[in-house]
């Protein structure tokens, strides 16, 4: 998990971060931590975004499935907007997710941001440190564990993100492998005319990227705001609710077309 499982919500975090302005570190007090606190949350919600979409397009696909009731339905009743649900879907998660890894040039909200932060070795060791999250508001019992868990992220995210993809490497090439192997992707999407696919992802690969953003802004959320919700509880909770309501949309299609067929059965007319 990114998150410690007792500090879930970022309303905790907040909490922590208010009573860390008031009481805290000097970077605190002075707000220098402030502007990187915003910055963190809104790199969080974007991820979140993309990760969301990415769960109902998932979720729409599977109940789409070739031979299933509702994949006979839409077909039968000619709904084709779902098309561009479909693509709206895929669209707003890989696009989402993509310039999350753009490279940390004037005001882009992008995870290369971070990389410039923790190219210096100081301030990698302020958040690992056991005083950073004594400052945060952690609980006696999660400090030793949260700074453990802290060094961790700070690892994480040093390794996999380079400021500027072009000018700088990373111990760890899987996310900078991916953005190579997605941007082709991307550009299609972004500029329809003006880009071609030539070697198209797979959907395993499309979704590792992604997820590899919800855990890195995960990761750098706990670290700067204190808590944030796990990526895998966020995962799996909205997995849960895209499936719940595909199902609740597709059950009135399924419905229509199953009494049509069934009207057509007793007059005679092969469906």
């Amino acid at each position: 998990m990114s998150a410690d499982p007792n500090i879930a919500s970022v309303l905790d975090a907040l909490a922590r971060a208010h009573k860390a302005a008031r009481s805290g570190s000097k970077e605190a007090q002075s707000g220098a931590i402030g502007t990187r606190e915003t910055y963190v949350r809104s790199l969080l919600a974007r991820s979140q975004s993309a990760a969301r979409a990415w769960t109902n397009w998932e979720a729409i696909n599977d109940c789409l499935e070739s031979g299933s009731p509702a994949a006979a339905a839409t077909a039968w009743l000619s709904l084709s907007a779902l098309r561009d649900v479909r693509m709206s879907l895929a669209r707003d998660a890989i696009l989402g997710a993509f310039g999350l890894s753009d490279p940390a040039d004037k005001d882009r909200l992008t995870l290369c941001r971070l990389a410039e932060w923790l190219d210096d070795e100081a301030t990698r060791r302020r958040l690992s440190s056991l005083d950073w999250v004594v400052e945060q508001g952690y609980p006696d019992f999660l400090q030793e564990p949260g700074a453990v868990l802290n060094a961790q992220r700070v690892e994480r995210l040093h390794t996999l993100i380079a400021p500027n993809w072009q000018t700088s490497q990373v111990s760890n090439p899987e996310l900078a492998d991916l953005r190579k192997l997605l941007r082709p992707t991307r550009n299609h999407l972004a500029h329809a005319l003006h880009a071609e696919i030539l070697d198209v992802p797979t959907i395993n690969q499309i979704r590792r990227f992604i997820d590899l953003t919800l855990n890195l802004a995960t990761d750098a959320a706990v670290l700067w705001l204190g808590s944030a919700v796990g990526a895998d509880e966020f995962r799996e909770f909205h997995r849960e609710q895209a499936i719940k309501f595909w199902r609740y949309a597709f059950a009135e299609p399924i419905a229509a077309w199953s009494r049509d067929v069934e009207q057509r059965r007793q007059a005679g007319i092969k469906p």
